[in-house]
C-alpha cells in the first residue's frame, strides 16, 4: 500500500488507520490486493472528509481537512469518519470488480459497526507534523540562482539559434547564385 500524502497529518498514522480498514475488508472481499493500493491524502478546502475512487481501480484519494472539525456527522470522531470514508472508496474499487454497480449499492454500512467498536481518536490518533518553514532569504538566493543556469542555458540556445540562421542563410544565398548563374 502506498500512501502519497499531501496534507500536515502524519503519514504514519494516516497508512496505519489506512491499513485497519483494508485487512477488515479483505476478511470479505478477499480478492482485494492490498500491495498495489495507492492512496493519495490531499487537504480538502471545506471542514469535511471526502474522497474519490475510480470503479475496477486500485487508486483512492481522500480528501482531509486542515483542522479536526467542530461538528461531524453521524455521531462519528474523526479517525472513525476517515474509515467510514475510506471503506467507502474502497467499495467504489471493489464493485466494478465483483458486480455491476447499481445506485445505493455501497459497502460502508456493513462495517459501520466495526468502526464504531474498533476505530476512535485513542486507538488510531491523528496528529499533525511541523513542517520546518525556510526563511524567505533562502528562497530569494535559491531563485537567483536558478535564474543563472537558466540565462545561461538560454544564452546556450541562442547561440545556437544564431548558428543554424547563418548557416541556412549560407544555403540560401548559395542556392541564389546558382539560379541566377543558370538564367
Amino acid at each position: 500500500m502506498r500512501v502519497d500524502n499531501h496534507t500536515d497529518w502524519d503519514t504514519k498514522q494516516l497508512r496505519k488507520l489506512f491499513a485497519a480498514c483494508l485487512a477488515e475488508v479483505r476478511k470479505t472481499e478477499t480478492h482485494w490486493s492490498l500491495a498495489r493500493m495507492s492512496i493519495r491524502v490531499k487537504t480538502h478546502r471545506s471542514p469535511y472528509v471526502g474522497g474519490y475512487a475510480w470503479h475496477d481501480s486500485n487508486g483512492i484519494v481522500m480528501k482531509l481537512p486542515k483542522e479536526i472539525p467542530a461538528e461531524i456527522p453521524q455521531g462519528f470522531d474523526f479517525t472513525q469518519k476517515i474509515a467510514d470514508t475510506f471503506i467507502h472508496e474502497i467499495g467504489h474499487c471493489i464493485l466494478g470488480r465483483k458486480r455491476k454497480h447499481r445506485k445505493g449499492d455501497i459497502i460502508e454500512p456493513v462495517y459501520r459497526t466495526w468502526i464504531l467498536e474498533t476505530i476512535s481518536m485513542g486507538k488510531f490518533p491523528l496528529e499533525k507534523i511541523e513542517t520546518p518553514k525556510r526563511p524567505k532569504g533562502e528562497i530569494v538566493s535559491d531563485r537567483y540562482g536558478r535564474a543563472l543556469v537558466n540565462l545561461k542555458k538560454a544564452n546556450t540556445r541562442l547561440k545556437r539559434a544564431k548558428t543554424l540562421y547563418d548557416k541556412w542563410n549560407r544555403k540560401v544565398r548559395y542556392y541564389e547564385k546558382k539560379m541566377v548563374a543558370r538564367s
